[in-house]
């Protein structure tokens, strides 16, 4: 069921308002969603009509004594009664971002970090969307009052990001053309919360999509190996993975069973990104890393494949693990005594 947060949080500046205000606004949607609602220490200046023949302007606050608050008409005080309150009616109930953000995070498979941009209000960045190892997309939220400030926020944004990102707003709203093109050009993502969360028979908020369908085609334009070299294999290394956790088993002279945590697949050496383009036999490379699984892992003069040639086909070696797996850091290290090299995953042979 579709609720109406969402479009209420574009009608409220500086989301903080009265529980009047948001019980207005969210009609039977007020319960579920008090828990993105918190009270501060402020209290209002104004307060909603809400005589059965609403006037339709605030009401001032006239406070005579802790005890004694009421709201006066300022428009027609003949025709509005004034209306007696409480001090918890005037408290500002303002919007539990950190709640909020954790709950559209959660959608999308984001760890939820919370950080306001200085540079733009109302604008957060919530966390990375971090589908494989290496490959890190900052997610921000924008929740704005006007379409100018929408505008200027996405232009900011698309004008200093050096990556593709996910951006998130409460509704489609502000999301013109022209802004549509802006994060086209940056090859970003625009989603809503209200594609994203809503509420079921019993009130409760509950995700509408699952993150895998929501991102797929975020994925296929910016996973730059798997849209630049079709021909090679993109290993979907699992985020936070290190070299420790890779281990390579040949299968064949020409196909090897890689494994990376709970992840498994074989490959053909061309698929790896070690085929020579002039007669598409295995590359050098391929060849030093049969021979370290050959010696254990370890390779030094008194191996049978000992050459000079060896110190450009490790470093080469080195690069098509890192772009094959995503991993940061050099795989292949010097042993202890510095006169050959040990690789920091397991490789093991036929």
């Amino acid at each position: 069921m579709r609720s109406r947060l969402w479009e209420a949080l574009e009608q409220v500046p500086g989301l903080a308002a009265v529980s009047a205000d948001w019980q207005r606004l969210l009609g039977l949607d007020y319960e579920a969603f008090c828990a993105f609602l918190r009270p501060t220490q402020k209290l209002a200046q104004s307060y909603p009509c809400t005589q059965s023949t609403d006037c339709g302007c605030r009401h001032a606050v006239v406070r005579h004594g802790p005890d004694d608050i009421v709201a006066a008409c300022r428009c027609d005080p003949v025709r509005c009664d004034v209306i007696p309150l409480r001090r918890n009616d005037i408290v500002l109930y303002e919007v539990n971002l950190p709640s909020l953000a954790k709950a559209a995070a959660g959608t999308l498979g984001v760890s939820c970090v919370v950080a306001p941009l200085a540079a733009l209000p109302a604008t957060w960045n919530i966390g990375s969307y971090n589908p494989t190892a290496s490959f890190r997309f900052p997610v921000y939220l924008t929740i704005q009052f006007q379409k100018e400030d929408f505008r200027e926020s996405v232009a900011h944004l698309t004008a200093t990001s050096t990556t593709p990102f996910i951006l998130l707003a409460p509704t489609r709203r502000f999301c013109r053309p022209t802004v549509e093109e802006m994060l086209r050009s940056k090859g970003a993502m625009f989603l809503t919360l209200e594609e994203l969360l809503g509420t079921d028979t019993q009130g409760l908020v509950v995700p509408l999509r699952v993150a895998e369908d929501v991102l797929r085609e975020f994925r296929a334009h910016v996973m730059p190996l798997e849209k630049a070299a079709p021909a090679i294999a993109f290993f979907p290394t699992p985020p936070g993975a290190s070299w420790g956790n890779v281990e390579i088993r040949f299968v064949d002279g020409e196909t090897a069973s890689v494994c990376v945590g709970d992840v498994r697949h074989i490959f053909h050496y061309a698929e790896m990104g070690m085929v020579d383009g002039r007669n598409k036999r295995p590359t050098k490379q391929w060849k030093l890393l049969h021979d370290f699984a050959q010696r254990n892992g370890v390779l030094d003069w008194r191996s049978p494949s000992a050459c000079r040639k060896n110190q450009k086909r490790r470093e080469m070696l080195a690069r098509d693990l890192q772009a094959f797996f995503r991993i940061e850091g050099d795989p292949i290290r010097l042993t202890e005594d510095g006169k050959g090299w040990r690789v920091l995953f397991s490789v093991v042979p036929e």
